[in-house]
């Protein structure tokens, strides 16, 4: 800042004190509005009333948002309970499938068993009834036999089939004998043996005979004591038995047999086949033939047919009961239980296993769970003793069921189960789905309404966001859109009468103060700029400016470009709108210095040369939302373009009043605020108007306003110190900052060099390496000077672009820091003060353009060495320049000319003496994060080298073979022909892919320097006549101390337009012809076009100029 900016600061803190007309007293203090006064505030309940609007539908939106949870909650509740009860009602329904298909079955199978026993046991009574009818035909037709002296032939065959047929265990034929035949049959069957031999031969037995009994016999101890009946009346003597090894039971009287005897008393009452009552109920099982069984028994006839037939015999065989229940199901088809009863209170238990038959037990062993599902039928097949009548029962098992019982009530609940659980999941996601764009849209509007609350006034926002409804029915941008879509409708006759949609909101104030605050140098600065800092600076001072407008209540009507628009008084009406807007001016301007000098340091040089300019003025104004593209809030009125007419004629750091304005002040005794301008404004369209200068220092006086472009470069514009003693100044803030500023630029091009290691600390030494390599490589060869080692092609395609760490998670050692500062530091005290362009000033701008021109390289990778080393070259490339051309260098000074052998002697001498000083064993740390290897440092020494010698645009050889390089890097064709060749190839053959990209980074990165170094002529029109300035008075001082023989005026004007013509703008060009550096290029090339253009218009006044100010 300058000395005036410095004092105005100051003045701030020193009001005079002023009394008020009504006796009361304040206290103004000048404090930037941070004490709250009476009269600075809003009135009353304005902010409360805008408060408690907010807080209501920020109530309204947190009872919206608990209704909406708790019809989530309730919806899962019920979905959870849902899910319950479907999924219960899918399981019984699945489960009673299962039983109802399990019931089905069984009763199929049951009704099969009962109909299939009958069957077989039909098939018993056939077998019997068949063999016992041929016996009675056979001795019917054999006249040589009779009653009962018989003999069956072929017993044991016959028997044996009716034992594969029935699954009899045994077979008898029984005679009936009497008394009065018995001695007769006994002699007969005693005589009568042939049919055992018989039947030994059919079973294949060595045996012939078998001790038999001769008399008819009975035993009740199984055959331990035998007992001959006698006077009896009627006997059943077995005959003839089969199997044949049952030949010692013949004559066994079977009428000693009660269940014989039942079972023959029946076949005489119905005339059929009998079944007694069941036997071996109480044996041990040990074999299947221990299992229960039942008496068959058969009547023989003495005749086929007829009537009066009489039984002579009967047939008896012992048939096992589970002879009936085989066969009867399918394979697999198990666990049914059968429970085989009678009225003879006898029960027996079986279970049917598909086709075969497992007996249980005596008793009824069914499982009572079942009892619903009993099958049972009578067992008829036989006649049988009406006091023992057969029952069947069927029961299912426990097994049984489980065979039917399916996993399909499990996998049917978990079916329905899963549906309800993906349901709730995809309600649950689209519940954040919802949840997600709800917030997008609460955030959207609430951001609407951040944008309208800093667009509109509170009564103006109101009416666009709620337009007189619940501000829920529609969000905020859908009722700016309607109210937009509204002003933009066709207009038609009859909207013309009967109005719009809605009104226009629109509304006129009496009584507003109005400023216009611009900020002076910006669009210099700018110019030199990235971008992103030329927004960050913006949004760092506009926010700024917003917040002391909030506490003020000012409202910001708009920005346009860099000029900050408010007002006060409206839309709520205020009389001290004046004394408001006064604070409000004050304060920013306080502000603005504070952050520009903050700024400075990441911004770079210049940042803190900006100020502001001010301009107020009171009147009416019309207010309201202009409709259409881009709705926003906008003043119209005469006021309006007043107050900027006052912004534009005033100065620098200053607060610009209209008439008006100071009325409304001195109406609150705030005249003393105020103070007459002294030359009168002639403003466009208004004439001429008598303004004030806002007052908290000496009112400026544009009189004694000299240029300021030269009060940057040095304290005085004395005599040159070839001693060098003017490059030890004491530091002033200006060069604190640029050393900041540099530094950091430094730093951060070390950490991306680090990236590319992988390291995640840079700065840690390794001594003997660095050593050794230091010393081979830290000087050049002997005999050998810094010119000697410029190369027409650097080797990038060697150089590594690969990052391997974010740059900004690299930490430096905090020695590196220390030793950067410090080598900045000492490289700024090694520039010349008397020098009033090739300055650290001049340097860190050319810093500035370096990095501009880095940030904007497109299409090609970048290695952070060749970054850094260009950095570096720009920052030391004008060290201990002595004012003057390297030709007046060679005249002056014969030993160093000498020494550098008359070529490049500032550049060469610059470059040495910061080498050596960078060599220096203090930076080692410094070093250690430059290169790691010997490799590393000859490549940073190569890069550092060329870039320095570039910036040397006399020396005719390096411009010779520098545009020959140019031609053959980017001949005019789009192909290299083979005519282009470089020095590498001697001209034999065309340059190889990669040694024509050498070539031509390297001859962008000499013109990349170039461009630097005179950045200031492709700039904006303010910057390069600064920095033209500042080298006419180098050039005149050098004339004066007797420097240099010519004086600048001679040829000031015409030189310029020649550099413009054959350097300055063939240079611009090229920078846009290699297509690195995008957009910058045409940038640099209109700034060069425009300001060549400018300087023939104004130069030889600008000269003129120079002169007088300087003499």
């Amino acid at each position: 800042m300058s000395s005036n900016s410095s004092n105005m600061t100051a003045s701030w803190n020193e009001p005079p004190p002023f009394n008020r007309s009504n006796g009361d007293h304040e206290s103004e203090d000048f404090d930037d509005g941070h004490s709250q006064k009476s009269d600075d505030g809003p009135p009353a309940g304005t902010i409360a009333d805008t408060d408690n609007s907010r807080n209501s539908k920020r109530d309204l939106a947190s009872e919206e948002t608990k209704y909406v949870l708790w019809s989530r909650i309730t919806f899962l509740l019920v979905l959870l309970l849902s899910t319950a009860g479907a999924a219960f009602a899918v399981w019984k329904v699945s489960h009673d499938d299962d039983a109802a298909r399990f019931e089905t079955r069984y009763h199929d199978f049951a009704r099969q068993i009962l109909e299939v026993s009958q069957i077989n046991a039909l098939a018993v009574f056939t077998v019997f009834e068949s063999i016992s009818q041929q016996i009675t035909a056979n001795v019917q037709n054999n006249k040589d036999v009779e009653w009962p002296l018989i003999t069956i032939p072929q017993f044991e065959a016959q028997a044996q089939l009716a034992f594969k047929a029935t699954g009899a265990r045994n077979m008898g034929f029984t005679p009936l004998i009497n008394e009065t035949n018995k001695v007769q049959y006994e002699t007969y069957r005693q005589l009568n043996q042939s049919w055992i031999q018989e039947g030994f031969e059919y079973i294949g037995s060595d045996e012939t005979s078998c001790q038999t009994n001769p008399k008819i016999w009975f035993s009740v101890d199984e055959g331990k004591t035998l007992v001959y009946p006698e006077n009896q009346g009627l006997y059943a003597p077995a005959s003839q038995i089969s199997p044949i090894y049952y030949c010692s039971f013949v004559n066994y009287d079977l009428m000693g047999e009660s269940s014989f005897r039942r079972g023959f008393d029946t076949v005489k009452t119905y005339n059929r086949a009998a079944l007694s009552e069941i036997r071996n109920l109480g044996v041990e099982i040990e074999t299947t033939n221990d299992w229960p069984t039942s008496f068959m028994t058969a009547p023989i006839y003495n005749k086929v047919g007829g009537a009066n037939r009489e039984i002579v015999a009967v047939l008896t065989g012992e048939v096992p009961w589970d002879s009936y229940f085989k066969n009867l199901l399918p394979e697999g088809i198990d666990d049914i239980t059968l429970v085989v009863e009678n009225t003879c209170n006898q029960t027996v238990t079986y279970r049917i296993n598909g086709p075969d038959v497992e007996y249980i037990g005596v008793g009824d062993d069914h499982d009572a769970e079942f009892n619903y599902l009993e099958e049972s039928a009578k067992f008829t097949a036989f006649a049988t003793p009406d006091e023992c009548q057969f029952t069947l029962k069927l029961y299912p098992s426990d097994a049984f069921r489980e065979a039917y019982r399916t996993n399909d009530p499990i996998v049917n609940t978990c079916v329905v189960v899963a549906i309800f659980v993906f349901t709730a999941v995809f309600f649950v996601i689209f519940n954040q789905l919802v949840e997600r764009r709800q917030s997008k849209v609460m955030d959207s509007a609430t951001r609407t309404h951040a944008i309208v609350s800093s667009l509109f006034p509170e009564n103006v926002h109101d009416r666009l966001m709620d337009n007189g409804g619940n501000g829920f029915e529609k969000t905020g941008r859908s009722r700016l859109d309607s109210f937009r879509d509204d002003a933009m409708a066709p207009t038609t006759h009859n909207t013309i009468e009967g109005g719009a949609k809605s009104r226009p909101i629109a509304d006129f104030f009496p009584n507003a103060t109005i400023l216009f605050a611009d900020l002076a140098g910006f669009t210099a600065w700018s110019s030199t700029r990235d971008p992103v800092q030329v927004f960050q600076l913006l949004e760092t001072l506009y926010s700024a400016f917003d917040k002391i407008a909030n506490q003020l209540n000012i409202f910001k009507v708009e920005t346009i470009g860099d000029c900050y628009v408010a007002v006060c008084g409206l839309p709520t009406a205020r009389d001290d709108h004046a004394v408001a807007m006064f604070r409000f001016s004050r304060q920013c301007m306080a502000k603005m210095n504070e952050l520009v000098h903050e700024l400075a340091v990441s911004l770079g040089p210049g940042t803190s040369d900006l100020s502001m300019r001010c301009g107020l003025h009171s009147g009416p104004v019309t207010a309201g939302v202009l409709r259409g593209q881009k709705s926003r809030f906008q003043l119209f009125g005469d006021t309006v373009n007043t107050a900027a007419r006052i912004e534009s004629t005033g100065l620098p750091n200053c607060i610009h009043l209209s008439q008006q304005t100071a009325e409304q002040l001195r109406h609150f005794n705030k005249g003393h605020w105020c103070r007459p301008r002294e030359d009168s404004v002639v403003a466009k369209g208004k004439g001429e108007l008598k303004t004030y200068w806002g007052v908290y220092r000496s009112a400026p006086s544009t009189s004694s306003r000299i240029s300021s472009n030269l009060k940057p470069a040095a304290s005085s514009l004395g005599d040159d110190n070839d001693s060098g003693s003017d490059r030890q100044p004491q530091t002033t803030d200006a060069e604190d900052q640029l050393v900041e500023w540099n530094v950091d630029n430094l730093l951060m091009a070390l950490k991306k060099i680090a990236a590319t290691r992988g390291t995640t600390m840079a700065g840690v030494v390794d001594e003997d390496a660095s050593t050794k390599a230091d010393l081979r490589c830290a000087q050049p060869r002997a005999g050998s000077i810094a010119i000697d080692e410029v190369v027409d092609t650097l080797e990038f395609s060697n150089s590594s672009t690969t990052v391997k760490k974010d740059p900004d998670t690299i930490a430096l050692d905090p020695k590196v820091v220390e030793e950067v500062r410090d080598y900045v530091q000492t490289i700024a005290k090694m520039y010349r003060n008397s020098n009033h362009f090739h300055n650290f000033a001049h340097a860190s701008h050319v810093v500035q353009s370096v990095r501009k021109l880095f940030s904007r390289i497109v299409a090609i990778p970048v290695d952070p060495m060749v970054e850094f080393a260009s950095i570096f070259a720009a920052l030391v490339h004008d060290v201990d320049h002595l004012g003057v051309p390297n030709s007046t260098l060679i005249a002056t000074q014969p030993e160093l000319s000498k020494m550098y052998q008359n070529r490049s002697v500032a550049e060469q001498n610059s470059l040495d003496l910061a080498w050596n000083l960078l060599f220096e064993s203090k930076y080692d740390a410094f070093r250690a994060c430059i290169y790691s290897n010997e490799a590393e440092l000859r490549w940073f020494r190569s890069l550092a080298v060329n870039a320095v010698i570039a910036t040397d645009i006399m020396d005719s050889d390096l411009k010779h073979n520098r545009d020959r390089r140019w031609a053959i890097a980017y001949p005019p064709s789009p192909t290299v022909t083979a005519a282009a060749t470089t020095p590498a190839n001697n001209g034999n053959d065309a340059p190889s892919s990669n040694a024509h990209t050498d070539l031509q980074l390297t001859v962008v990165l000499e013109h990349l320097l170039q461009a630097s170094d005179v950045a200031h002529t492709m700039q904006h029109w303010h910057v390069y006549a600064k920095w033209n300035e500042r080298l006419f008075a180098e050039q005149h001082a050098a004339y004066k101390n007797g420097r240099s023989e010519v004086h600048p005026v001679d040829n000031w004007y015409k030189g310029e337009l020649a550099f413009f013509d054959f350097y300055i703008l063939p240079l611009a060009r090229k920078l846009k012809e290699c297509g690195v550096f995008g957009v910058s290029s045409d940038e640099y090339l209109q700034y060069a076009t425009m300001n060549r253009e400018e300087w023939s218009r104004k130069g030889e006044s600008m000269v003129e100029s120079y002169v007088a100010n300087l003499e």
